[in-house]
């Protein structure tokens, strides 16, 4: 089944990831309804490429390890892709137009629901924690070609 490819340009999502200092690049589901078929819901790890919208096209692509999120989240009636870039240079870079291209290699596990209180955040803060150490781990073994 793995490795799965999704691609789209980022969006302006809920600002949640931003604002809890896991800042995710949102891809629309158009374009990818057949792949988000073929994984469901869960977190996912593997690579992206990014192309900025004032990138001057060059035969040189870099690869950063991702993790991925796949599912509905509260405000949305179909899927949100929402992935967390695990390079410290993109932590403060809005991505927003710019082309994003994934290779998933796995899942690293299915969905949780975290309740919607401080407990819950910590909860969620820690649980992202273990998916990039066990998403690095995995990625490591892997060759980006």
């Amino acid at each position: 089944m793995f490795p799965v490819e999704l691609k789209g340009k980022v969006q302006i999502g809920l600002q949640n990831g931003t604002t809890r200092a896991v800042p995710t690049a949102n891809i629309e589901e158009e374009g990818n309804e057949d792949a988000l078929k073929k994984l469901g819901d869960g977190v996912f790890y593997g690579f992206a490429a990014v192309k900025e919208p004032d990138e001057e096209q060059n035969n040189k692509t870099s690869w950063y390890d991702v993790v991925t999120n796949i599912g509905l989240a509260v405000a949305h009636e179909s899927p949100t892709i929402e992935t967390y870039i695990l390079d410290s240079s993109f932590v403060s870079r809005p991505l927003y137009g710019a082309e994003l291209s994934l290779i998933l290699h796995g899942k690293l596990r299915n969905m949780i629901k975290f309740e919607n209180s401080p407990k819950g955040f910590e909860q969620l803060k820690q649980q992202i924690g273990k998916d990039v150490s066990e998403a690095k781990e995995k990625l490591s073994k892997i060759n980006k070609g």
